[in-house]
């Protein structure tokens, strides 16, 4: 059998159209406000433990679903078709919103601490858990305040079921998870725990001079008085709260008593779990504890955060001023550069009062990105499924253009045994006559 010109030139334009279509055509994808919503007819849908369950009447919008190249949609949202045309540039197919299908997860429990517990430690960590019939990944939001409401959200979209946070001494919080699985979510009830008593050893203090304040076990704050008749110049009488802690400095004299304030500070940077090893692209996310053990009343400071490298280079940084009272929490966030190099950098913050800076640091080391390959079953796929439509084409082609020309072939030796035929007749006719 010879193959002609002709059929090569249509094989190889067969082969070329398939191909586009295969490795060309846009993927679809979980689409969002795609056309106008158009109301679904009742079914049923979904596998396993969803199989059961009767789809409701809802609303959605043509080409919600997800595919991959051979359009094998998700198992938990089997495609239905909807009543009306689809709006130009989306896909016919469509699936059930996924509420109807999906079952949420199951309501977190608390792990730690329990429910109304007391004496926490302010270093402790929150930890739950829960579970998703449909082994989907969950993520969590966790909201922590002070307010029986608790809706001061913390952290977002987190993978992980455990949350650490700077905690302060002898207070009662509240908190609750928020689980979702991307179609559905399940809330927590509301928990609630109270930190522990700042506990230091009381020493009581030696007995009392004629230029020292009285002895009082630390129950209320030392009165600044200088009890010695004769006033001497440059007597100083330190003053001292319940805690040990330095509440006031006084400067006695014999025309000026007055009585300053002596702040003394401290901080503490400390970087969330998952942003000690991170992609440039992510960003830095980490928590401030500013102490002011000096003062009674809150002062306002200077806090300035920035990434460094180790040339002191600030990649990218923040200022502000707030009011620091004996404890003040923040939580703050920062990133890099697109440009930025792998390697180890530093995070570092600086509180300044007047003339006074302190700081705390925390080392981040920045990873390679890795490099995105194509899964290998699925080129391999693609190539068989690709072969064999193009050879079922070719040899369809090829065996309808043979046949056709053996038609035309039958059918011409055919008109040429009538065409013989009626010259042996009419030969016949006019012999007879």
């Amino acid at each position: 059998m010879k193959i002609t010109k002709t059929e090569v030139i249509v094989s190889i334009l067969i082969v070329i159209i398939v191909a586009s279509v295969i490795f060309l055509a846009p993927k679809p994808k979980l689409s969002t406000g795609c056309g106008e919503c158009t109301p679904w007819i009742n079914g049923t849908c979904g596998s396993g433990e969803c199989e059961s369950l009767e789809m409701k009447q809802g609303r959605t919008c043509y080409g919600d679903y997800f595919s991959d190249d051979f359009r094998q949609e998700d198992p938990y949202n089997s495609p239905r078709y909807s009543i009306g045309n689809a709006p130009p540039g989306c896909e016919k197919r469509c699936i059930s919103m996924p509420e109807m299908c999906n079952t949420p997860p199951e309501q977190p429990i608390t792990i730690y601490p329990e429910n109304t517990a007391t004496e926490i430690p302010i270093t402790a960590n929150l930890s739950w858990e829960s579970s998703d019939i449909n082994e989907q990944e969950l993520l969590y939001d966790v909201y922590l305040d002070t307010n029986q409401e608790a809706q001061n959200l913390v952290s977002e979209n987190q993978g992980e079921t455990e949350y650490s946070f700077q905690l302060e001494y002898l207070t009662t919080y509240y908190w609750r998870i928020i689980v979702n699985d991307s179609y559905n979510i399940t809330e927590s009830p509301i928990w609630s725990f109270t930190t522990e008593e700042l506990m230091q050893e009381e020493e009581e203090p030696d007995e009392s001079g004629n230029n020292d304040p009285p002895s009082n076990n630390g129950d209320s704050p030392y009165e600044c008085t200088n009890n010695e008749e004769s006033c001497q110049e440059n007597i100083l009488v330190i003053c001292l709260n319940k805690e040990w802690q330095v509440v006031q400095v006084c400067e006695n004299g014999c025309e000026n008593n007055a009585c300053i304030e002596e702040p003394l500070f401290d901080i503490k940077v400390s970087l969330n779990e998952n942003s000690e090893n991170i992609y440039v692209e992510d960003k830095v996310e980490f928590s401030i504890v500013l102490y002011n053990f000096g003062t009674l009343n809150p002062v306002d400071v200077f806090l300035q955060c920035s990434l460094e490298d180790f040339e002191k280079n600030k990649l990218d940084f923040f200022e502000e001023t707030l009011a620091v009272d004996l404890q003040t929490s923040i939580k703050r966030n920062l990133k890099f550069p697109e440009e930025t190099q792998k390697g180890e950098y530093i995070l570092s913050c600086y509180l300044t009062y007047k003339e006074e800076t302190i700081s705390s640091s925390e080392l981040i080391n920045i990873l390679e990105k890795p490099h995105e390959e194509h899964p290998k079953g699925v080129i391999n796929f693609n190539l068989i499924l690709y072969l064999i439509i193009s050879l079922v084409l070719i040899i369809t082609i090829i065996i309808f253009i043979n046949k056709r020309k053996k038609t035309k072939a039958w059918r011409k030796k055919i008109g040429n045994r009538k065409h013989r035929s009626t010259k042996t007749t009419s030969r016949k006719h006019k012999k007879g006559s």
